[in-house]
C-alpha cells in the first residue's frame, strides 16, 4: 500500500461557498477530511452523494470528520 503524502498540495478552488472565509487544508491538518464531488445537474450526484455527504457529516462531526462539498463540471 502506498503511503499517504505527508504535505497534500493545496486546494484551488474558484469560488468558496457557505463559508466565511476560504478552507485551507493546512488549516484541517491533523482532521479527517472527506471530500465529495458532485455535480447539481448529475441525477445520481443528487440521488446518492449530497445525501452520503450529510450522513458523514452528521454522524462524524464528534469525531474530527471534516466534509468539504466539491460541486464540478465534468
Amino acid at each position: 500500500m502506498k503511503a499517504l503524502q505527508e504535505n497534500p498540495p493545496e486546494l484551488e478552488v474558484y469560488t468558496w461557498l457557505n463559508t466565511n472565509t476560504p478552507l485551507s487544508l493546512e488549516e484541517l491538518k491533523g482532521n479527517i477530511v472527506a471530500i465529495f464531488a458532485f455535480q447539481m445537474l448529475c441525477p445520481g450526484c443528487v440521488e446518492n452523494s449530497i445525501p452520503q455527504a450529510r450522513r458523514v457529516h452528521s454522524l462524524f462531526t464528534n469525531y474530527g470528520v471534516k466534509v468539504i462539498g466539491l460541486h464540478t463540471v465534468f
